[in-house]
């Protein structure tokens, strides 16, 4: 898979999240038969002191979609799939926005996802003061 591709792409869904803030990005990539294909979603945050120390966080956001459009060579097919979808890699139990198309000649998904998967790891910490990263 093409990095800078998908470094644009998470870079596109930043800018397309900043109507809110969120606080990092999650995602998942692979290979699926002639597609490239991103999950992204929002990081998980861990709280870190007090009472609520080790809680796992969601903020939520909200997104202007133009960015993600934009990536593509031509108009992608947008989707809005408020079932629970199933990727070959993950199960997200949260509706999604898709975008289909081609990116610089190559065929891509992207799937952006209102939640993380269940199984995921928190990305970012907080003490409710500053964000830092876990990794």
């Amino acid at each position: 898979m093409d990095e800078q591709i998908i470094d644009r792409i998470c870079t596109a869904f930043a800018n397309a999240a900043a109507i809110t803030g969120i606080s990092g990005i999650g995602y998942r990539a692979y290979q699926e038969a002639d597609l490239n294909v991103i999950c992204l979603h929002e990081a998980v945050t861990e709280w870190v002191g007090g009472a609520d120390d080790g809680a796992h966080l969601v903020q939520g956001f909200a997104a202007d979609l133009g960015p993600m459009v934009e990536l593509f060579d031509e108009p992608p097919e947008i989707h809005l799939d408020a079932t629970l979808p199933f990727h070959e890699q993950a199960v997200y139990d949260s509706p999604a926005v898709s975008f289909e198309g081609v990116i610089d000649g190559q065929a891509w998904g992207i799937w952006i996802y209102t939640a993380p998967p269940a199984d995921a790891e928190p990305g970012i910490a907080t003490n409710g003061i500053q964000f830092w990263s876990k990794r």
